[in-house]
């Protein structure tokens, strides 16, 4: 049987070369605005600053994952206006991994043609899905979870699992995902059928799911790419063949950005198939950054942190760098494209990875499938 610790080198693993992992960092963090504008001088999306170290959370992300799956089976899907603070902090993902959305349509299209793309190049692909917003005190624990949670689809391929958060409170701002009978044989996986999954309920309804065992939903799964995109084709059929024939050129893609209305993956689709979910508890700390209020406290009682944490308690920002100063107009719908810095902006990411790797060129990035050729900024 394989457990979480069996496959801790799962990455390493010849045996387990069809697994990818699927980073998100399309979001525009609207609600955490105040505290990127004074610690970066611009009200950046919040994958991109550093709001809890000397990394971005995406850069963050990009290192916690680097263990299990390696760079050339790790795709990151962005919006075209993020991308000259998306460009330096991807210096390390092969340039066709780079899926760069036309504009932001909430979390459903982004996820869907990621799997899509995953599909056409491995169609027997399992995904560990990881947003780039998340906060973990102990990456070590986290990924022993995610392995976990691979096992869980290593077993049974017509599940989708989740990492459930044991809940601080009653946060109307989170999914609850409510546990049921312990999946069979997984004593050692700490894994659950589900009964009901909610996308951020009232205050109340939230206080009941809590009392009752209700488990946040971390929005960190794993799945067959063939089994997700089976579910999303009789949930939404329409969108999804939609999506399917869109994403083939870079033109129809553009067009069906632009048309289509915009979906959430937790609230459109995970909601109705809480019988094919499986919840995996995660181990110790785990957090989506998404509240202000709670995140101030975070950023107070994070040591690596207690600069910054003074910074947005005293109002004080640091100076914007040219990549942020370009982003204070960033909107929703990602209509406006925002053009590259200049030369004399060589600093212009102000996370680890732009400090210590060469900025790719400026025609070396997304992948329009299915051909292979490679740009930054096509769409």
């Amino acid at each position: 049987m394989l457990d979480g610790r069996a496959m801790l080198h799962l990455g390493q693993s010849t045996t387990h070369t069809d697994t990818w992992a699927l980073i998100l960092a399309g979001g525009d963090g609207t609600r955490l605005r105040d505290i990127t504008r004074l610690l970066a001088g611009a009200p950046i999306p919040k994958q991109y600053c550093r709001i809890t170290g000397d990394r971005s959370m995406l850069e963050a992300t990009l290192d916690r994952v680097a263990p299990l799956i390696p760079a050339q089976r790790t795709i990151v899907i962005v919006n075209r206006n993020h991308l000259p603070l998306a460009r330096p902090q991807l210096a390390g993902i092969p340039a066709q991994n780079v899926l760069v959305q036309p504009r932001n349509r909430d979390t459903g299209p982004g996820i869907a043609w990621s799997l899509l793309e995953i599909r056409r190049r491995h169609p027997d692909a399992r995904i560990a899905m990881f947003p780039s917003d998340h906060y973990v005190a102990d990456d070590a624990a986290f990924r022993t979870s995610v392995c976990r949670a691979l096992g869980v689809v290593e077993r049974h391929p017509d599940k989708l699992a989740l990492l459930g958060i044991e809940p601080e409170d009653a946060s109307p701002e989170y999914g609850y995902v409510m546990p049921a009978a312990r999946l069979d044989d997984a004593s050692r996986l700490d894994a659950f059928h589900v009964d009901s999954f909610r996308e951020k309920p009232t205050v109340s309804v939230a206080a009941g799911l809590v009392a009752a065992g209700g488990l946040w939903n971390s929005f960190v799964m794993t799945f067959r790419a063939a089994c997700a995109l089976d579910l999303l084709e009789r949930c939404m059929p329409a969108a999804l063949r939609a999506l399917e024939l869109a994403s083939r050129r870079r033109d129809t893609l553009e067009q069906h950005y632009r048309t289509q209305g915009p979906w959430n993956f937790s609230r459109d689709f995970l909601s109705a198939m809480a019988r094919h979910l499986v919840v995996v508890r995660a181990e110790r700390r785990l957090e989506r950054l998404g509240n202000p209020t709670r995140h101030r406290a975070d950023l107070r009682g994070t040591q690596s942190s207690a600069a910054v944490a003074g910074r947005v308690e005293a109002g004080r920002g640091a100076r914007p760098d040219a990549a942020e100063r370009r982003l204070t107009e960033h909107q929703r719908d990602g209509s406006p494209s925002v053009p590259a810095p200049d030369s004399r902006a060589a600093g212009w990411c102000r996370g680890r990875r732009a400090r210590k790797r060469v900025r790719p060129p400026a025609d070396s990035a997304i992948i329009s499938p299915p051909c292979a050729r490679a740009m930054w900024c096509t769409m």
